[in-house]
């Protein structure tokens, strides 16, 4: 942050320099504006901040790495306050603009500003590809999101971001931050950021789906997390503090999702210097207190497991689709808290217990063994997701990581969708036909009528054209 700062001074000083702070018919008067510290969130309230068209004047230059930018048509006095409102909109509120370093202001006779010179960190030739790369990890990050609520959507995009993303815990140990940890490069392509990488990013998933959101800091708390706005009632949110250090693939706290300042506070946010304006207690005991794993979303539908009850869930009407009969132990002590992790492979959910790793079919129940661990004495499974057709698997003896954890015990083994499959079907008929034919008899029993009939044929037929 430092170097971007010094870059920031030098252009400033530069724009002094090179013009005259005045009024003059001759020659265009000019303001400065650098890119303002985090910190600085709480206290921005202005409409400049605002003004949605702005925004969205302003995004298109920077994004295009325009050099220079009329807002004649804004009628904007010009004021060093003014001015300065502008350059926190962009830091605020426009997070794929982190090449943005400051900017000088030009006003004319009638003391209005007439354009704004932008100032960046990077050359089109480098910023181009880095946004590009931002938005293609963005399009994953938000994908099947269309027909959701906006809670819904909120809580996926937490999710996804959580698992999609780590704390840069080299980087704080060493204090030799990175500028990509504090921007949205960092976090959705590099995939490392601290927290204010966290909050932009989240900020610019939020705004890809409709819901409007800012940053909330504290200088303070040394800490950057965001206020959501659902159905025009703030709630806070932090991303951060729901993806604890050390990362654990697969784990997702909910703690500190869509909640009031009291519950913020309560929740280990004591400062008095950011804004509290959330007051809503609506989901302050929310289920979702108590999934430690991330929600998944399969057809529409969200699934998650309630690691108090031991249950794998609905979302829409919290029904229980199946109960995780095993519990994490160490040393002959049973956790009173579930460890097992969700994932999903687009049509149906997979899961972690102590040792294993289950595929349960949604439309039937059934689940079937994909792999049983061989672990080292005391050791259980406790980090798990599904990339693509690998399972990421992690195993350690005990529920909280350390720092090398991860890089010593990560292992994967490949994934096969064991759903049954229009070969499946035609096995099944062969099979009824009275031929001597191989086939998963547990699998292909639709009905769970425990007899395989031309009736299972049918559902399954009809479950694959579907």
């Amino acid at each position: 942050m430092h170097f971007r700062k010094l870059i920031a001074l030098l252009l400033v000083l530069f724009m002094m320099a090179g013009f005259p702070i005045a009024h003059a018919e001759e020659a265009p008067a000019v303001l400065s504006s650098s890119r303002p510290e985090v910190y600085y969130a709480a206290s921005s309230t202005t409409p400049l901040r605002e003004n949605k068209e702005l925004r969205d004047h302003l995004a298109d230059a920077l994004t295009r790495c325009v050099s220079e930018v009329s807002l004649e048509s804004f009628k904007i006095k010009a004021t060093q306050a003014n001015v300065d409102a502008i350059s926190e909109l962009i830091f605020y509120e426009i997070p794929e603009a982190f090449h943005y370093v400051g900017g000088g202001f030009y006003y004319n006779s009638s003391n209005y500003l007439t354009q704004m010179e932008i100032y960046y960190l990077y050359d089109a030739k480098t910023y181009t590809p880095m946004y590009n790369a931002c938005k293609a990890a963005a399009q994953k990050l938000t994908a099947g999101l269309e027909g959701l609520g906006d809670v819904e959507k909120a809580l996926l995009l937490h999710d996804r971001l959580a698992l999609h993303c780590e704390y840069s815990v080299d980087d704080l140990t060493n204090g030799t931050y990175d500028d990509n940890d504090f921007t949205i490069y960092g976090a959705l392509v590099e995939q490392m950021a601290v927290c204010q990488g966290y909050a932009f990013a989240y900020e610019y998933l939020l705004d890809l789906a409709g819901i409007e959101s800012t940053i909330c800091s504290s200088e303070d708390l040394n800490h950057a997390w965001n206020i959501v706005t659902i159905g025009r009632v703030k709630y806070h949110v932090d991303v951060t503090w729901d993806d604890p250090v050390e990362d654990i693939t697969g784990q997702v706290y909910h703690d500190n999702f869509l909640i009031s300042s009291t519950a913020l506070y309560n929740n280990g946010h004591k400062a008095s210097d950011y804004d509290t304006s959330p007051t809503a207690t609506t989901y302050d005991q929310a289920f979702w207190r108590y999934a430690y794993s991330s929600f998944q979303l399969v057809k529409g539908e969200l699934y998650y497991i309630d690691s108090a009850d031991f249950a794998i869930r609905r979302y829409s009407d919290q029904a229980t689709i199946h109960t995780i009969d095993q519990k994490w132990t160490v040393n002959s002590f049973s956790f009173s808290s579930c460890y097992a992790r969700l994932a999903t492979d687009g049509k149906n959910l997979i899961y972690s217990l102590p040792g294993s790793i289950y595929w349960l079919e949604l439309s039937t129940g059934k689940t079937m063994l994909l792999h049983q661990a061989t672990l080292e004495t005391g050791f259980q499974i406790y980090g798990f997701d599904l990339q693509g057709t690998t399972m990421i698997i992690e195993p350690f003896d005990y529920p909280v990581f350390e720092h090398d954890t991860k890089k010593t015990y990560q292992f994967t083994k490949p994934y096969a969708d064991p759903a049954p499959k229009m070969t499946d079907a035609v096995k099944l008929l062969r099979r009824l036909a009275g031929e001597r034919v191989v086939l998963s008899a547990y699998l292909l029993d639709r009905n769970n009528d425990d007899t395989l009939t031309i009736a299972d044929t049918v559902l399954l037929l009809r479950e694959l054209s579907a």
